[in-house]
């Protein structure tokens, strides 16, 4: 009984802790550990007075990779604040950070991204296997996220 007790508070607060903010570079941002569809998630950044993450230099996307890496993220997908411009047509390849209304400047996608064929319009996080990439996914489906202060 103890050791059941014990396990669940090490859980519990495992799980706050993986739900506080973190300061990356200079920057708080927060990730996620439940998991919501990408409106929502948007919904969730903005609650906490937060954006979305939005990625605008090569040393910003590798200092959140090399802490999520480090930090027990290493195999997760994380939603960001990417979206396709048009998403009710076919791709179009302008790509946003939708809090910013900014065109991306920077990229790191996986080689076979984005997939012009698929539906895909919004942007995450890949640290699947130390990847380390982005891919675009269905905004409809349930990643956990990142947000980050304005």
């Amino acid at each position: 009984m103890i050791f059941k007790i014990s396990l669940l508070l090490s859980f519990i607060i495992l799980q706050a802790s993986a739900n506080e903010k973190v300061n990356i570079g200079g920057k708080e941002y927060f990730i996620s550990t439940d998991e919501l569809t990408w409106t929502k998630a948007a919904d969730a950044c903005h609650a906490m007075q937060m954006k979305m993450y939005a990625i605008e230099s090569d040393e910003e996307n590798t200092a959140v990779f090399d802490y999520l890496n480090t930090n027990g993220y290493d195999s997760i997908y994380l939603w960001t604040g990417g979206k396709e411009l048009n998403d009710t047509a076919t791709t179009d390849g302008i790509w946003t950070w939708v809090d910013l209304d900014l065109t991306f400047g920077f990229t790191d996608w996986a080689s076979t991204r984005p997939n012009p064929f698929a539906r895909h319009f919004c942007v995450y996080l890949s640290t699947w296997s130390w990847s380390n990439y982005w891919l675009d996914g269905d905004c409809g489906a349930p990643n956990k996220y990142i947000c980050e202060t304005y």
